[in-house]
């Protein structure tokens, strides 16, 4: 990256600690989001966010994680794996695969793309390892997760004859169909809408041409 782009970095980090201060040693999830959130916008390279975060942590930390800048220095899922497992003790936001488990299981009233959001929050806070036990059958975790309505709207496009379940594990196919889905639920909602808009305007000429017509009468 360029000395100008690694400036704005710079700067824009600035503006994240005086507004939510250095990590100091708790919650590291909630902190690496808002972190990631700075880097991925100026598309940091995986050197430079690893660079940038030394300057992110109370200097009387930075030793304990002296171990995760040596061995993963230009990588920065690794990196970040490591941190989180150093500071995972003092974490409120950390997922395991059992909690990650019991929030599939429980019951939820989300839409589509609300689920998908969250469902992908949430993975992204398990561990690499973790991860890997889901990602395999992560769609039917994923309809596992959603509510019935969901399931009904999104199953028939998900269908693949090849699969032992007859459903498709292609998670770019998931969240392709949950865009279309959610497209047309937005014109449908809209066609309403104008429907309701006619009907409603119809309704008010009706009633003033009636009002008109009993004036008549009424002069007559």
């Amino acid at each position: 990256m360029s000395d100008t782009e690694e400036s704005k970095i710079r700067k824009a980090l600035s503006a994240m600690i005086e507004k939510r201060g250095r990590f100091d040693g708790e919650n590291i999830t909630k902190y690496l989001e808002h972190y990631e959130d700075v880097v991925e916008l100026y598309n940091a390279t995986d050197v430079v966010a690893i660079k940038f975060f030394r300057l992110m942590v109370e200097r009387e930390l930075r030793e304990r994680l002296e171990e995760a800048f040596e061995m993963h220095s230009t990588d920065w899922p690794k990196f970040k794996a490591a941190v989180r497992t150093e500071f995972a003790d003092t974490d409120e936001d950390r997922v395991t695969q059992t909690t990650f488990q019991q929030w599939i299981s429980q019951p939820k009233k989300l839409d589509a793309r609300a689920l998908l959001r969250e469902f992908e929050k949430l993975f992204k806070r398990l561990s690499m390892r973790e991860q890997k036990f889901f990602v395999e059958d992560k769609v039917a975790y994923f309809l596992e997760a959603a509510s019935k309505e969901v399931r009904q709207k999104l199953m028939p496009m998900l269908l693949d004859e090849r699969e032992d379940d007859g459903i498709t594990p292609d998670w770019a196919k998931l969240i392709k169909v949950i865009s279309v889905t959610a497209r047309a639920e937005n014109r449908l909602g809209l066609n309403h809408k104008e429907d309701e808009r006619k009907t409603e305007q119809r309704t008010i000429m009706s009633k003033s041409k009636k009002d008109k017509e009993e004036k008549k009468n009424d002069l007559r």
